[in-house]
């Protein structure tokens, strides 16, 4: 066997190992893309819902004090303000108030109201 016949027999089987390795990337490169839209498929609407939470903290963290208790429904003020008149206030709440206020009872209820309300609507 001549030396030109052996280094074109070496130069063509590498060659194939080397087509052999580009073929298997590829291969694998695709199958990694379709498991990857699979999962993504298949995870879309938990994605979704983490996006629509995300943006919903985003939006409540950003909102003035004023947004958020215009938001709370006119109930929980009512209720909170019977207590005051009926004097069943929660008395922790109504003692943090009057700390809160620095003593002054017109700013204690009116910081209970406020507090007393964000409580029974869930927004500590």
């Amino acid at each position: 066997m001549s030396e030109a016949l052996f280094q074109g027999i070496v130069g063509g089987i590498a060659l194939g190992i080397l087509a052999g390795f580009l073929i298997l990337i590829i291969r694998v490169t695709r199958a990694a893309a379709d498991k990857t839209k699979e999962i993504y498929a298949k995870n879309r609407p938990n994605i979704d819902a983490a996006k629509d939470e995300g943006k919903r903290i985003y939006e409540n963290l950003t909102k003035s004090e004023e947004q958020k208790l215009l938001e709370i429904n006119n109930k929980y003020f009512e209720q909170a303000n019977r207590e005051i008149e009926e004097g069943s206030q929660k008395q922790g709440l109504w003692i943090k108030s009057l700390a809160l206020s620095e003593g002054d009872e017109r700013k204690q209820k009116s910081l209970y109201v406020k507090l007393r309300a964000m409580e029974l609507d869930g927004r500590k």
